[in-house]
């Protein structure tokens, strides 16, 4: 019987390893053969043997379970033994399942944002992967029932022999010493993943560090840029930030977005060559509110309350200049702690997000139908507000501010997320477009493609209408004239053009080119055009205030557009299921991939829109220039945010 109770505990660590060797050798056959692949199969050893040591823990505290003669005792000491294995097995399920669907184990930094976002996960996986949710939870329950048979049967004792338990002495021992070899594997998977292509070493004891405080020198503090396009008197401004919004959507015909595309043509300035700073939400976002690059180490971000280089958001600039601000998401702030910078009370007037929503939410509304009608649906992520309410919403707001008419609302609409919500009596001009309960986010197969961009579209398409019929609110205010409006696309949207689905990915150009349009006041000098130039969505936000007469703060890394000089490179981070860092100088694009796997892709984005020729060999002098350029980038981030010092003293890098 001990050696089944042994088993029973070790078939979770040994799966662990047969699993992690089977993804990092599919690396090895398609992308490398160097020893990042072989770190990769050490890390997943090292991380089996981890589970290893946490279940012969489990182990020991069963044995001594059974050994408690009070029945008291036992009953509590049978439920946390049974919750920490079934705690163990959904983390060991979620975590290899989707190395095994998506062809790459998940990072320890994506692997600690899904721990630290703990309470949302259940809900996202209810909405996007109902099927599979349904089979963790049957799995861990069953396994749960066998783990409460074996250790806590009638009258259960567990005398073991003596040479087995010697045997089970030296596992632990093995197990116990690749536990402590663990932080070797991370650091030589952080040598070779990141380290080895930077010449910055941020240890102050390394010998290169004073002199790679060099790059001190190019912190400088910029004069305030002059007003541009100055426009006289109180102008409402509304900037909206919607979820994957792709720059083509503009180019199809018909065009899904109708409203939009009016819009860019006629009063609009339409950015052809527009770039996110980051591949997923929870860095583009605030990254764009505050005109900040999200890079600010090599491992994962949040928003610390204190950080002392967070820097002056585009909230906190028109408070100053006497605005009333707002902001008003479609989607749970919480996530990813975006909150802890987004709500500023000395900053943001209102503030509203899914959390403040007394009706429902798709998440309540599918949860209160039951799991069955959940699976049916298979609609949006969970916990968001439908965007017709959140513009409702804000246009309640804006009429509670009676006369005023110097006011400041950022919104955030998500509609347009992956599974793409269609609104009641909403549209479906594209067909077919019902997605399959078992898609999950961008881990649906790629034959489901035209199915799953159909629901895109329609979902885009909705809420182009919805965003006409605010306008037209705005309008019977007289307030649409005279406001500025800019209208961005947090990030684009990928269709398997390069084998991966939805945003989050490698940042291609079908994720990181976005619809950004901006409708100047009516008496404004800007040019209504088309603007030719490659620009990062940190420049848009610097635009705002200098075509209000306002200057642009100092911490603001963007630079204002339609003022004379060159251009700069656009610069792009992933910290995400990729980790990547890139830059665009038209029309050359540089990718520089680090995990999954190491790769350097350079494309004419002139000659080769689609991404599908890398030049970095035949073009290796290009190639080395940009990555030259895009190292000194990396670098001068990483040494600026590891010396709070420099914070007080300069200004970011720009």
């Amino acid at each position: 019987m001990f050696v089944v109770r042994l088993l029973v505990l070790a078939s979770l660590p040994v799966t662990d390893l047969v699993i992690g060797f089977l993804v990092s050798k599919n690396f090895r056959t398609r992308h490398c053969g160097d020893e990042f692949c072989w770190s990769l199969l050490i890390i997943a050893a090292n991380a089996a043997l981890t589970w290893a040591v946490l279940y012969f823990a489990l182990f020991l505290l069963a044995i001594a379970a059974a050994r408690v003669p009070s029945i008291l005792l036992r009953g509590p000491l049978a439920l946390l033994l049974t919750l920490l294995a079934a705690t163990l097995l959904i983390q060991c399920a979620f975590t290899w399942s989707l190395g095994l669907t998506s062809g790459f184990l998940p990072s320890t930094d994506i692997v600690v944002f899904l721990i630290d976002n703990l309470a949302r996960i259940p809900q996202h996986l209810l909405q996007t992967a109902p099927a599979m949710t349904l089979g963790i939870i049957f799995t861990t329950l069953l396994f749960s029932f066998a783990v409460t048979k074996l250790f806590f049967g009638p009258a259960r004792r567990m005398n073991q022999p003596r040479g087995a338990s010697l045997i089970f002495a030296a596992l632990m021992a093995a197990a116990l010493g690749a536990y402590l070899s663990a932080p070797y594997a991370a650091a030589k998977f952080s040598a070779i993943a990141f380290n080895k292509m930077l010449l910055v070493r941020l240890d102050p004891s390394h010998a290169d560090y004073v002199v790679d405080r060099a790059l001190e020198k190019t912190f400088v503090t910029r004069p305030p840029s002059a007003p541009i396009g100055k426009a006289d008197g109180d102008h409402p401004v509304i900037v909206i930030l919607v979820e994957s919004l792709r720059r083509d959507l503009i180019e199809m015909a018909p065009t899904p977005i109708p409203f939009l595309k009016s819009l860019a043509e006629g009063d609009g300035i339409f950015f052809d060559k527009a770039y996110a700073t980051a591949s997923h939400s929870n860095y583009a976002d605030v990254a764009f509110w505050y005109s900040r690059y999200p890079m600010r180490s090599l491992n994962l971000q949040h928003y610390p309350t204190d950080a002392g280089y967070r820097g002056t958001s585009i909230f906190k600039l028109m408070k100053e200049h006497g605005y009333t601000t707002g902001y008003i998401s479609s989607q749970n702030e919480l996530w990813g702690k975006m909150i802890n910078w987004l709500n500023v009370p000395a900053e943001v007037d209102y503030f509203y997000h899914s959390e403040n929503f007394e009706g429902d939410t798709w998440y309540h509304k599918a949860d209160r139908k039951g799991i069955g009608q959940c699976i049916r649906m298979g609609i949006a992520t969970a916990g968001k507000i439908e965007d017709s309410q959140t513009l409702k919403i804000a246009a309640r707001w804006i009429e509670g501010l009676g006369n005023k008419r110097r006011f400041f609302l950022g919104m955030n609409l998500q509609n347009t997320h992956f599974s793409y919500v269609i609104p009641p009596g909403g549209a479906r001009p594209y067909q077919p477009s019902e997605i399959e309960s078992g898609a999950l986010y961008y881990l649906w197969p790629a034959a489901l493609k035209s199915v799953v961009r159909n629901r895109y579209l329609n979902a885009v398409h909705n809420l182009d209408r919805e965003l006409s019929a605010f306008a037209a609110t705005l309008k019977a205010r007289n307030l649409w004239d005279e406001a500025l409006v800019v209208i961005v696309g947090d990030s684009g949207e990928a269709f398997h053009e390069h084998g991966f689905g939805n945003h989050s990915g490698p940042m291609y150009d079908e994720v990181m080119r976005t619809f950004v349009m901006v409708k100047p006041p009516k008496n404004s000098t800007l040019p209504r055009d088309t603007f030719q130039d490659a620009v990062s969505h940190l420049d848009i936000t610097a635009t705002i205030p200098g075509i209000l007469g306002m200057p642009v703060p100092a911490s603001f890394q963007g630079r204002p557009l339609f003022q004379p000089g060159g251009r700069r490179p656009v610069f792009m981070h992933s910290n995400a299921l990729v980790k990547q860092n890139g830059l665009v100088q038209w029309p050359w694009k540089l990718l520089k991939t680090y995990y999954p796997f190491e790769k350097t892709e350079l494309y004419n984005l002139n000659h080769d829109p689609g991404e599908t020729r890398n030049l970095a060999t035949l073009e290796s002098a290009n190639a080395a220039r940009l990555s030259s350029q895009l190292d000194l980038w990396i670098n001068r981030h990483l040494l600026y945010y590891s010396a709070p010092e420099f914070y007080s003293r300069y200004n970011p890098p720009k």
